[in-house]
């Protein structure tokens, strides 16, 4: 009894053991397969029955965070995803994957485009300014583009020039020069106009900064006085403001670097001017004069109005009422008369002793006195019984209101009126001196003629205005 109770317990025991042994003997895999699905970065495989992994390194997804490796190039083994700072107001910044960084970047649809016009009023000039911004305005992008329009000039002041541009802000109780910018170009005339970019040169520590801005304009202009030597006015100063005092332009300052090739964005398509990169992770630029080259904005030897006008201005506009500006077949810059001169004739009819005569005038307008003469033409209407023809015109004299001779005539020929209706005519050659190309002077004439009262030879004068005429002189 206790025999068999014995072999009962041992057969237990081993069939027990027989199945422990068959689970053990039991394998994990018996391919690849039954490992699991394998990545680019890890293989899964069965060894033996086993499974186990090959992590392959310098691979983006193998769990690894390895060198070269971050948020944008590898978000996998990186953990997070490209967000931005807590600090940055999302109203306006965004976090993107620029060139596998993770940088702040501006909305585009919160950027909006403002203009304003202002009118500069120095003492010499006065100018309309075109403003053009962004608002909000990205330091790193954003530019002023400016416009200036000159609108009227002193009648002394010739040529003023902008030279200097600068943009200023208020943050808190510091003001802050954002930018500054040399720009030395002339406003020839009236009408003409200077564009110019300006854009934010200084770094800003805050990539928020509200202020307020003003623009501070440096002009020069050229002041002519009579007799005296041109004086050159200089460093004046004109301050716009962009903003009013309890305006503020928002400035944003991203950690996005922009581009700039100065063969490609840069060039201005000017050979007088050097284009370069004005900084570093933006797409600003320079565009520096070359010495010697048309463009330069520098009126240089060899060159005048026709040849560069970009640089020594237009041969263009008018002088005056008559003349224009324009260039030669020589390239030139001249004055021409706008049209053809027409002549003007005019009668008055005077009394002189013991007759009377009808005298005629006839110049151009305007009078080109180089080209035309001017004629005078005196008719005998009628006489006394006492007058022994004939009179006989000794001498023209033209003068001009202030005195000034502009030419003694004395004909040698042809100058006698011996019958009612008889006429003599005379082409007088004028010699003026003119203070300006086109000058307007009232003339006069004396004429001195001789007569017979019954046998006594006696002389006189008839003196009489002709009128105000422009001359010109285009030599």
């Amino acid at each position: 009894m206790n025999r068999m109770k014995f072999g009962n317990v041992f057969f237990f025991i081993l069939l027990i053991s027989i199945l422990i042994l068959a689970g053990c003997s039991h394998s994990e895999c018996k391919t690849d397969i039954d490992c699991g699905r394998s990545t680019e970065c890890i293989k899964n495989y069965c060894n033996d029955g086993t499974c186990a992994k090959n992590v392959i390194d310098d691979c983006c997804g193998n769990g690894i965070l390895e060198e070269g490796e971050n948020i944008c190039n590898c978000e996998e083994d990186f953990g997070s995803t490209c967000e931005l700072n807590g600090s940055l107001d999302p109203t306006y910044f965004e976090a993107t994957c620029t060139n596998g960084e993770c940088l702040v970047d501006i909305k585009s649809d919160v950027i909006k485009t403002k203009d304003i016009t202002k009118t500069l009023k120095p003492r010499e000039f006065e100018a309309l300014l075109k403003i053009n911004y962004d608002e909000p305005f990205n330091a790193k992008e954003s530019v002023f583009h400016l416009e200036f329009e000159l609108t009227d000039l002193s009648s002394n002041i010739v040529e003023p020039k902008i030279t200097k541009i600068q943009l200023k802000g208020t943050s808190g109780r510091t003001s802050l020069t954002l930018a500054e910018k040399d720009v030395n170009k002339i406003l020839w005339q009236i009408g003409s106009k200077i564009d110019e970019d300006l854009f934010v040169t200084t770094d800003l520590p805050e990539p928020v900064m509200d202020m307020p801005v003003t623009m501070v304009i440096s002009y020069e202009a050229t002041k002519r006085i009579e007799g005296k030597s041109d004086e050159t006015i200089r460093n004046d100063m004109s301050t716009v403001r962009v903003t009013s005092s309890r305006e503020k332009l928002k400035f944003l300052n991203p950690s996005l670097e922009y581009y700039c090739d100065p063969k490609d964005t840069c060039d201005d398509n000017n050979p007088g001017t050097l284009d370069i990169c004005a900084k570093d992770g933006t797409p600003f630029c320079y565009h520096k004069p070359i010495a010697n080259k048309c463009g330069n904005y520098i009126c240089e030897k060899g060159e005048n109005k026709c040849i560069c006008p970009n640089d020594c201005g237009p041969c263009s506009g008018d002088y005056g009422e008559f003349l224009e500006f324009g260039c030669s077949e020589e390239d030139e810059c001249i004055l021409s008369v706008k049209e053809e001169p027409k002549p003007i004739p005019l009668m008055k009819p005077k009394g002189i002793s013991l007759a009377e005569v009808n005298v005629y005038s006839t110049y151009y307008e305007p009078f080109d006195y180089k080209q035309y003469p001017l004629t005078i033409k005196i008719k005998l209407m009628d006489f006394q019984e006492k007058l022994v023809p004939p009179i006989t015109i000794d001498q023209i004299d033209i003068t001009d209101t202030d005195g000034q001779l502009l030419t003694s005539f004395t004909p040698t020929s042809g100058n006698k009126l011996s019958k009612v209706f008889g006429e003599v005519s005379f082409e007088i050659p004028l010699q003026i001196t003119l203070d300006y190309p086109e000058q307007e002077k009232t003339v006069k004439y004396q004429i001195a003629y001789t007569y017979s009262d019954e046998g006594d030879i006696k002389r006189n004068t008839l003196t009489d205005t002709i009128g105000k005429i422009t001359f010109v002189d285009i030599e």
